[in-house]
């Protein structure tokens, strides 16, 4: 076409070059782990950092979270002594509203 001559193959060699290249790396962020799995099968756990694997045959099977997590602390806001901006003392209820505080009337009318 046009007096020039266009193989095609060479392209097609080069996207797939490129494509199995661009998977073939993998960058662990810093606390996390990933488990690499070849054909679904656990094969090694990845430390942070870069490694190389083989694209289409192994890949990730689950991200992992490693950081620190405190399973035992309560709210930022509860555990500063502080709620919605007011300070909480020991011992005192949150004021509720006075449309939403039950009367003398419902608190004995839902007793048997």
């Amino acid at each position: 076409m046009f007096g020039l001559e266009f193989n095609v193959l060479p392209i097609i060699i080069l996207v797939a070059l490129l494509v199995f290249v661009s998977k073939a790396w993998l960058t662990v962020p810093q606390g996390f782990q990933y488990t690499l799995e070849r054909f679904g099968r656990f094969k090694k756990t990845l430390e942070p950092g870069f490694h190389l694997i083989t694209p289409f045959f192994e890949g990730v099977g689950r991200r992992m979270n490693m950081m620190e997590q405190c399973s035992t602390c309560r709210a930022r806001s509860d555990h500063q002594g502080q709620r919605h901006g007011r300070r909480r003392r020991r011992g005192v209820l949150p004021v509720q509203d006075a449309a939403r505080r039950p009367t003398r009337s419902t608190i004995y009318a839902s007793r048997p």
